[in-house]
């Protein structure tokens, strides 16, 4: 259950949302997605109200969400229309994950860590404004750590000096 929360985030950059188990973290970020309605006020991201902001935001979950299909394959499915149009970007979106060497391997079969680096690869296809990130570093090798924190630094919008 969430109770009074009240966030506005006017920065852009990485935000880390904090605390205990059952805090309500996860819950938070699914309200924020548009994966759970709230039973009242509002969410608003931008000047669009969820869940319309949801084409320009993407989410990772915590227990990556993988289909009984090939590495590249779910990427694919995820992004149909850069598989078409491009599918050079679906190769460098692997790449840039350390899984090319593995787009026919089935998918659910691949370490935790590598499941999870494919679930950020098909996040990040779609280039979303906003990427909402449910403890994506849980549990992973600290190879896999680096990996994808480095690639969020990478990704993030950095403030003028």
């Amino acid at each position: 259950m969430l109770d009074g929360v009240d966030l506005m985030i006017d920065t852009p950059g990485i935000t880390v949302i904090m605390g205990p188990n059952g805090a309500g973290k996860s819950l938070l970020l699914r309200c924020l997605h548009g994966l759970i309605k709230p039973d009242q006020g509002h969410i608003t991201l931008g000047q669009l109200k969820v869940p319309e902001s949801r084409s320009w935001q993407a989410m990772v979950f915590q227990q990556p969400v993988l289909l009984r299909r090939t590495v590249l394959q779910n990427l694919a499915f995820a992004a149909p229309e850069i598989a078409k149009s491009s599918p050079q970007h679906l190769l460098q979106a692997l790449d840039a994950v350390n899984l090319a060497d593995l787009i026919d391997q089935p998918a659910r079969m691949l370490s935790g860590g590598e499941q999870q680096r494919l679930s950020l690869a098909r996040a990040l296809l779609s280039k979303p404004a906003l990427l909402l990130l449910d403890e994506a570093t849980a549990s992973l090798d600290p190879a896999s750590v680096l990996l994808i924190e480095s690639l969020l630094k990478a990704r993030a919008p950095r403030e003028p000096r």
